[in-house]
């Protein structure tokens, strides 16, 4: 997992985060589509994020433990409705969506070309997103309208400060690309950083090594001049 990033179990549903989940029916989504989010879940496998593909008028959604890894089609939840007043959630599913749920919904909402979405949890800045200011609870509306507020004016990805960033696309393979282009990005952004610390490095232990160098104390010439008299004195006798 890239650094900065959080880990795939964060505990969002029993801190009280997210909307309230009400279920029509808890079992397995039957939709066509989530073979689809099954695929690109694998395909991001390692990438602590919640992904959701559009289904006709609703949409599907991973669940709330699908990103420790457990990539089968009961981590799959169709959203049948979702209240932004109540906040709360209408599903199909065999557990709880993604906390994100208001995130995705809105992008869907907001515009209707985007197929596929997916939010990727991480607390550092990265390169090439816009971000605004992390100041709603986490998972609540007012936090979507703010992140979809400056996609709609932002060129590229839109991210929450301190939470993560957006990523839309027309397709599932657009919207994989696009995660996959931002962490290229940011991974050689990293190991610029990286290089330039060790050199960094070396250079202060360079001028501590000279440091020390000039600091040993040297015999001055009358101990040198005292030294051979005494050596001469020896070899007379």
């Amino acid at each position: 997992m890239p650094e900065g990033y959080f880990t795939p179990m964060l505990p969002q549903k029993a801190l009280g985060l997210g909307p309230t989940t009400f279920f029509a029916s808890r079992e397995r989504c039957r939709l066509p589509e989530s073979l689809l989010l099954v695929d690109a879940m694998r395909r991001l496998r390692g990438m602590p994020c919640s992904v959701s593909l559009r289904a006709g008028g609703r949409f599907i959604l991973s669940s709330a433990t699908s990103a420790a890894g457990n990539l089968t089609e009961e981590e799959v939840v169709e959203i049948a409705d979702y209240d932004p007043v109540r906040h709360s959630v209408l599903a199909i599913g065999l557990k709880e969506p993604s906390p994100d749920v208001a995130i995705h919904w809105l992008a869907y909402r907001t515009d209707p070309t985007v197929a596929a979405v997916a939010f990727v949890w991480v607390f550092e800045r990265i390169k090439g997103v816009e971000y605004v200011a992390g100041r709603h609870p986490w998972g609540s509306f007012p936090e979507a309208m703010a992140l979809l507020t400056l996609a709609k004016s932002s060129k590229g990805p839109a991210g929450i400060e301190g939470r993560g960033y957006l990523v839309r696309g027309r397709t599932v393979e657009e919207l994989v690309d696009a995660v996959a282009k931002i962490l290229k990005l940011n991974e050689k952004k990293a190991q610029r950083a990286k290089g330039k610390k060790e050199s960094a490095q070396g250079k202060g232990q360079s001028a501590r090594g000279k440091a020390q160098g000039s600091g040993r104390p040297r015999r001055s010439s009358l101990s040198k001049r005292e030294e051979g008299g005494r050596r001469e004195s020896q070899g007379g006798n």
